[in-house]
């Protein structure tokens, strides 16, 4: 590859805890840690012409929490010009991501939301029992998902959790003991 694309995956602040980079190389089936990548930031380095698909692993002793997958795109150019050593000129592209867990689950008092975003774009969480019946309805900045602790009223039983960010919608079921 030619060396001077660089492209950096970073964490937003505010975490704290281990973090360990991860790359899958079997489209996102499987993921392995990427050797000493444990900082805040990961340079990406080696990349295929291709889907290469990186995620964060994060972990503070009591909870592991995976974070959304990051899919890279480098494209053959061929060479172009423009390239010193008359090499491959490689072009990278990284897709937007949008995706949510919800953690813990099963839960016993309430649960969060941990949501990967690049939109600013406010957020929809709709919450409904396994019969259908709407149980929770909120709308709020994307940045005060995380903040948001939800079910403690709900009886126990299965809900299915709706998030949805402009045309972004994921669906996830918890579980309240």
């Amino acid at each position: 590859t030619n060396s001077s694309i660089v492209k950096v995956l970073t964490i937003g602040t505010g975490y704290s805890g281990n973090i360990q980079w991860q790359r899958s190389t079997d489209l996102g089936v499987t993921y392995n840690d990427i050797a000493g990548e444990t900082s805040q930031s990961y340079t990406i380095t080696n990349p295929v012409v291709g889907a290469n698909y990186y995620r964060a692993k994060f972990s503070n002793g009591c909870t592991e929490v995976i974070g959304a997958t990051k899919i890279v795109y480098y494209n053959d150019c061929g060479n172009v010009g423009g390239n010193a050593e008359g090499g491959t000129v490689i072009k990278a592209v990284v897709k937007s991501s949008f995706a949510v867990a919800a953690y813990p689950n099963p839960y016993s008092e309430n649960f969060n939301l941990s949501l990967t975003t690049t939109s600013e774009d406010s957020v929809g969480v709709v919450i409904y029992d396994m019969t259908g019946r709407l149980i929770d309805q909120r709308e709020v900045k994307a940045d005060e998902v995380s903040t948001l602790q939800i079910g403690d009223r709900y009886p126990s039983g299965v809900y299915n959790v709706i998030v949805t960010q402009g045309s972004e919608v994921k669906t996830l079921r918890v579980i309240k003991r």
